[in-house]
């Protein structure tokens, strides 16, 4: 079986794309908000580098696919397209 090759999705006002170590500074700054992290099962990331860690290794959980454990649920991140920034996917632009 094949690996799907990622992919760019791009709406009118969001785009969606793979997650990649270009996002680290702008994730980082979206992750402020104390609020956003109340119910995730990580730390809030203080860090370029605790950002790093979540890129490049997601956090898993035991409710994943296949009842195995799996990357946490969350939204992916976005991009504003007005101002080329990542941000995070719920109530505000990002």
């Amino acid at each position: 079986m094949r690996t799907p090759e990622p992919v760019v999705l791009q709406g009118q006002h969001v785009r969606l794309e793979p997650l990649t170590h270009d996002h680290i500074p702008d994730l980082l700054v979206a992750a402020q908000n104390d609020e956003v992290w109340t119910w995730m099962p990580v730390q809030r990331p203080q860090t370029e580098q605790d950002v790093r860690r979540l890129v490049e290794a997601p956090p898993r959980h035991p409710g994943g696919a296949g009842g195995g454990g799996g990357p946490a649920a969350g939204p992916p991140p976005q991009r504003d397209r007005g101002r080329a920034r990542a941000g995070g996917g719920g109530g505000g632009a990002g």
